[in-house]
């Protein structure tokens, strides 16, 4: 089942290329939509284009599902499952794949996530941190950071990694990866005033500066992405054991160098 065996989170989420993702989906939405018509002795659209045309309301809405989906194909096919049962014989609608979504998050994944106490804990302060303070989708966290709970998030899919070793002109000599929240955790959050502005906070100091794409090039500040997880597992006693421990340095060294030159999320 191609659904369940390719997570492409890094290659093909909406933000780090719109065009080829999309391109993507479709193909594996058709091929999908296809295979089931037919095995049921129903006449499949005759194309992709047909296929978008009698099912959703708009392109956007194609495109909602490929941004909700986070690069990952078992994702995008329950998400538009739940959104046509929800649609009920009718097109689909962005709403149908906001709260399609949600219910993908809640019935899949957050059941996972509750059951490992400080796993929930930690995705809630994330929640906290980067949607609801600085209103982004995304964070950064340096590369060779090993740490046991984001390890599991990641697994469980609540958070994607969208981009590896990436660097800022106010960090000389630190590579950082781009973890983005999985939409289902904010998707309740979209048609309101705590909606995320962008993927990316990468303003200065006294301003924010929102970017809507995963940048391409070094980044000109970080101070507003770092997520600064010390401050976290301060509330945690005693610590996980193997968190936030850095391959060949320690996470203390490392949230220090960050802080010495950043304001990162804490």
């Amino acid at each position: 089942d191609i659904s369940t065996a390719i997570n492409l989170d890094e290659y093909m989420v909406f933000e780090n290329d719109q065009e080829s993702s999309i391109k993507f989906f479709k193909k594996l939405v058709f091929a999908h939509v296809k295979a089931a018509l037919e095995a049921e002795g129903k006449e499949p659209p005759k194309d992709e284009s047909a296929m978008l045309s009698a099912g959703f309301t708009q392109d956007a809405t194609f495109h909602e599902v490929v941004r909700a989906c986070e690069g990952v194909p078992r994702d995008a096919i329950n998400i538009l499952g739940q959104a046509a049962q929800r649609a009920n014989e009718k097109q689909i609608t962005i709403d149908d794949v906001r709260k399609a979504s949600q219910l993908w998050y809640q019935g899949s994944k957050e059941a996972a996530v509750s059951a490992r106490q400080n796993a929930k804990n930690l995705l809630l302060w994330i929640i906290d941190k980067v949607i609801k303070e600085r209103q982004a989708k995304a964070f950064l966290l340096e590369s060779g950071l090993k740490d046991e709970l984001i390890d599991f998030l990641y697994d469980e899919r609540v958070i994607h990694l969208i981009r590896k070793s990436i660097s800022s002109k106010d960090s000389k000599g630190m590579r950082f990866n781009v973890y983005a929240i999985d939409y289902g955790c904010y998707a309740d959050l979209i048609s309101t005033a705590k909606a995320p502005k962008g993927l990316l906070d990468i303003g200065g100091e006294d301003a924010s500066d929102f970017c809507a794409d995963v940048p391409k090039t070094d980044l000109r500040s970080i101070r507003r992405c770092v997520l600064d997880l010390t401050s976290f597992y301060q509330h945690l006693a005693p610590a996980p054991v193997g968190t936030a421990s850095l391959v060949n340095s320690s996470a203390t060294t490392s949230n220090a160098a960050i802080a010495g030159s950043n304001t990162p999320l804490n």
